[in-house]
């Protein structure tokens, strides 16, 4: 099993190795900025005495509200019982997902608990370096989730990882700019493409959309190929769906507004902060349920309106994708009891105390029917109210595939963006990834 875990991990270290001079290509992480890669636990949270020692790794950066709220908890469990330290770590999501986290499993060094999203969750799972954990909770908590949450960290009947929030992607746009140009709010593929082209002068772009090849790129991309009737990657049965008409659809879209040159090109950041939009850079954007906590809180005089994504002129329906990051449990870890003690503290507590203050720090949909519940007044708020009524019952599950298949939609994106037609990048991804479904032990989807 150790070899399986190797043959998986270090073919990334030595990739990782191999370019260690050079700088990352992924998606720059919002948060990153003046990180560290040690990152910064209170004093509280060192370890002391004869406790057992547990680490918990994630890619939250100093900068973001939630890594204080992970700070606040460790200290309150550090603090509420005498058999384990917690001792955190936060790292900029780029080494996290790049190479601290795969360069600690290979080395038999990583955490007792981690982080892992749907885009990178497939190769713990596929690497068997996590706990099975549905025998650690209780009926009542596997009760507590909301249908459909735990699909994507359970594998062969065993759950893995549990889901800390889901976030939702949707449009935003300048209120003001909008008026400005002329235009109303697009509801469209033609009125979003015609008022990119509106909207676009030397001050600012029409659109901003994740044009870097990443995990982000293609979250966001998912709910213009699933908005489209009949619209999906692959089929029941785990069959690939990528020279599907719905699939080339969306690619188009794409290219046609990156071609009109009135999108951003030159991110000034990750797509995922709505500081590009609310900065003044962009009249429209593609973002998430995440934005409203950070508007309220640094740009509250910005006349900013959470949206719909703009649907196809024809056959089409609103659609967004529920991604969201996951705790896992390291199956090497000194004690899966305290472990398990930490996630229940942090993440399962009853009432929902704790998991309702992290929606103070970053708002998102609890997987938790509990929390939900407890927090009505804060899910209606505002430009939350959007999510809440239209955006989260339309959610489908964002894809959790292996890093190969990942790989593939990712080049698939590109290639339609820069590289080739559409319709020969959908192609040439549809024969990529029928290669890779021929080896594969498992279901795709």
């Amino acid at each position: 099993m150790k070899k399986r875990i190797l043959v998986i991990f270090m073919t990334l270290v030595l990739v990782l190795c191999a370019g260690c001079a050079q700088t990352s290509a992924s998606i720059p992480d919002p948060d990153a900025e003046n990180s560290s890669s040690t990152g910064s636990a209170s004093e509280s949270t060192k370890p002391s005495g004869s406790r057992v020692e547990l680490q918990f790794w994630n890619h939250l950066n100093p900068t973001n509200a939630l890594h204080q709220w992970c700070l606040d908890v460790v200290d309150e469990f550090n603090a509420s019982q005498d058999k384990y330290t917690i001792v955190f770590d936060s790292v900029p999501i780029d080494e996290y997902m790049n190479t601290k986290l795969p360069t600690a499993f290979a080395t038999g060094s990583g955490p007792d608990i981690f982080y892992a999203s749907p885009g990178n969750i497939g190769q713990f799972l596929d690497g068997e370096v996590c706990v099975p954990l549905e025998e650690y909770l209780t009926e009542d908590e596997m009760n507590d989730f909301v249908s459909g949450t735990l699909d994507v960290s359970t594998r062969n009947g065993h759950l893995y990882g549990i889901p800390t929030m889901s976030d939702l992607c949707n449009f935003w746009y300048n209120a003001d700019m909008l008026k400005e140009a002329g235009v109303e709010p697009p509801k469209t593929w033609s009125e979003l493409k015609s008022a990119a082209v509106a909207c676009n002068t030397n001050e600012h772009s029409g659109f901003t959309f994740e044009i870097n090849k990443g995990d982000w790129q293609t979250w966001s991309f998912m709910p213009f190929v699933w908005m489209q009737d009949g619209g999906d990657f692959f089929d029941e049965k785990g069959n690939p769906l990528l020279d599907s008409d719905q699939v080339i659809n969306a690619l188009q879209l794409w290219r046609d507004l990156l071609d009109s040159g009135s999108c951003t090109e030159t991110l000034s950041r990750s797509c995922s902060d709505i500081g590009i939009l609310a900065d003044g850079e962009t009249a429209m954007q593609m973002n998430g349920s995440w934005a409203p906590a950070v508007l309220e809180a640094n740009y509250p005089d910005v006349n900013l309106v959470a949206a719909e994504i703009p649907i196809p002129d024809e056959n089409g329906h609103t659609a967004t994708v529920a991604g969201g990051w996951r705790v896992l449990v390291n199956k090497e870890t000194a004690s899966i009891e305290g472990c398990m003690e930490f996630i229940r503290f942090a993440y399962l507590d009853n009432p929902p105390e704790k998991s309702s203050s992290y929606l103070t720090y970053n708002f998102g949909y609890s997987a938790r029917q509990s929390v939900i519940d407890a927090n009505k007044d804060l899910y209606l708020k505002g430009q939350r109210a959007v999510f809440t009524e239209v955006l989260n019952p339309s959610a489908k599950a964002e894809l959790a595939v292996p890093a190969e298949a990942s790989e593939i939609l990712s080049d698939m994106i590109q290639d339609a963006l820069y590289n080739m037609t559409p319709t020969e990048a959908a192609q040439k991804a549809q024969t990529k990834m029928l290669e890779f479904a021929s080896s594969y032990n498992g279901i795709l989807g």
